[in-house]
């Protein structure tokens, strides 16, 4: 997936893979990161990635950079880009195009740690597998009003431990 020289990282192909930094000076100093290499194209707004949608060229689906389309890596620590409370919306405008949030990926909001509350847009019309799964603090998931939700895939939300709420549209 990606090279590490003289403390940069190269991509060598598409996938997903876990750098550990050890410090020069001391050996108990490291650190780890995440490093995703795709062609595709995604769309960073508002702290969450978005995927145009194969065949609906102006449909975007929430995405993860890179569990998705590496079903065979986990993660194996909580994550924390998410607090309390997300709100997806219904559009978003990029590069002069108006896209419409229709899906909800797979493993989008995979152990968010500290994710408390989602809000669903009405345009969103899946929930992925995996979606939410392992959101352990997760109480509440809300859909707009006029929601077009059709279909909420196995898994969406396993062990989401502490969701006790969710309206249905």
């Amino acid at each position: 997936v990606a090279t590490v020289s003289d403390g940069k990282i190269s991509a060598v192909s598409e996938g997903t893979a876990v750098i550990t930094a050890t410090s020069r000076n001391n050996s108990n100093v490291t650190g780890t990161c995440i490093v995703t290499v795709s062609t595709d194209e995604f769309i960073y707004v508002g702290n969450i990635y978005y995927l145009p949608i194969e065949g609906e060229p102006t449909h975007l689906k929430v995405t993860n950079m890179g569990l998705e389309k590496d079903a065979s890596y986990k993660v194996d620590a909580d994550r924390n880009e998410y607090s309390a409370t997300v709100s997806i919306p219904d559009i978003i405008p990029y590069k002069g195009t108006n896209y419409t949030v229709t899906q909800i990926g797979k493993y989008a909001f995979y152990r968010m740690k500290d994710l408390q509350m989602v809000v669903v847009p009405n345009t969103v019309e899946i929930i992925n597998e995996h979606a939410f799964e392992r959101s352990d603090k997760m109480v509440r998931v809300t859909f707009a009003t006029g929601s077009k939700l059709h279909t909420i895939h196995e898994s969406a939300f396993k062990k989401c431990s502490m969701l006790n709420y969710v309206t249905l549209p």
